[in-house]
């Protein structure tokens, strides 16, 4: 590892809290009680101190316009995530 990498590694460990350590980038995760969104299924792109980047998969609750508005992602606290078990 050379040392920008470690900063960066740094700098995201040091923004882990209990809520954000549960999950890690590419776990799928179930959304729940979110305003604006039906609950469904995606996956962590990207964590942040409070909320995760999710990818949004076009199914039963998530329609083709759901998708187009959204851009296939959505910002959710971690307190509306479930960790899904590995298929």
């Amino acid at each position: 590892m050379n040392k920008d990498t470690k900063k960066v590694v740094a700098a995201a460990e040091a923004n882990d809290n209990p809520k954000s350590s549960k999950f890690a980038a590419g776990d799928r995760v179930a959304i729940s009680k979110l305003t604006g969104l039906p609950d469904c299924e995606g996956v962590v792109m990207k964590k942040y101190t409070n909320s995760a980047l999710i990818e949004l998969h076009e199914g039963d609750a998530i329609t083709a316009q759901i998708m187009e508005e959204m851009n296939g992602r959505y910002v959710v606290n971690y307190d509306h995530l479930k960790k899904l078990k590995a298929v």
